[in-house]
């Protein structure tokens, strides 16, 4: 079974880079963090996920950061992709769910979970269509 958290103090850290006016998102500096790496140790299999709920969207600097690790990690065979998660509510038992904008059934989210299914196309069409028109940060 998972073992459940017990430490959150992830979130004072974000709290204090944002407070520090020498690395103002106005000179440049913006931070984030992946919601999840999910990997299956048996197998190597892995994927990042982005989770977001009440079916919103990440930013565009926010998709900009992730296509950066996104493009890293594609060299790996065993990367499965970025994945957008969208929750119509806050959980897959309170709502509908969507992979990259997909609608899914709670059984199909679990197959891709499980590695039993997932977009042959390591990143979703929200992360293509922005790499056409995204500005790059050298």
């Amino acid at each position: 079974m998972t073992i459940k958290r017990k430490y959150s103090g992830g979130m004072d850290l974000g709290m204090w880079f944002r407070e520090q006016p020498e690395i103002d998102s106005k000179k440049g500096y913006l931070i984030s963090d992946v919601d999840f790496m999910y990997y299956h140790r048996y197998s190597g299999l892995w994927m990042l996920l982005e989770v977001k709920c009440k079916i919103s969207e990440p930013k565009s600097w926010h998709r900009n950061m992730l296509l950066i690790l996104d493009k890293c990690a594609k060299n790996d065979p065993n990367y499965r992709g970025f994945h957008l998660i969208s929750f119509e509510n806050s959980t897959p038992d309170n709502g509908r769910i969507f992979i990259n904008t997909r609608h899914v059934t709670k059984e199909q989210f679990m197959l891709f979970l499980q590695y039993k299914k997932y977009e042959t196309s390591a990143t979703s069409k929200l992360y293509k269509q922005l790499q056409n028109d995204r500005k790059i940060y050298k």
